[in-house]
């Protein structure tokens, strides 16, 4: 069996992301090819609870570092949880708006240094998305 693989679709808000994946995951489906369909931060009951804390406007004073190593913590559950028991199963994973983006952009945002490495579970693939 093959391993399947974890594709992400970035963008800003309104760019098309969740209509995309939906599309390309049901094309998917009718050739019978095996997949989830899912969201970063989020995805998972854990993640979805994370995301609520990030996206809670009450919550702006933040730190920046604070936001990044949240999004981390999501994306890591949603890792361990949903997305590489999948890929050992040979399913594809698809995801938008994944944490990998956001990041190195909060970090930069705060001057930290900060730098992420990708695992090898899954790849990206950029886009630009017309605004």
């Amino acid at each position: 069996m093959s391993k399947g693989k974890f594709i992400t679709f970035e963008g800003p808000e309104g760019a098309g992301k969740t209509t995309v994946i939906a599309e390309i995951y049901k094309r998917m489906q009718k050739e019978g090819l095996e997949g989830i369909l899912t969201r970063e931060p989020g995805g998972i009951r854990i993640s979805e609870k994370i995301r609520a804390i990030i996206l809670d406007n009450d919550h702006q004073e933040m730190d920046g570092r604070t936001e990044a190593l949240l999004y981390a913590s999501a994306r890591r559950q949603h890792l361990v949880e949903r997305i590489i028991p999948a890929i050992h199963e040979g399913k594809s994973s698809f995801a938008t708006a994944s944490s990998i983006a956001h990041l190195p952009t909060r970090a930069m945002q705060e001057d930290s240094g900060w730098t992420t490495s990708c695992p090898s579970t899954h790849s990206q693939l950029e886009t630009q998305c017309p605004t």
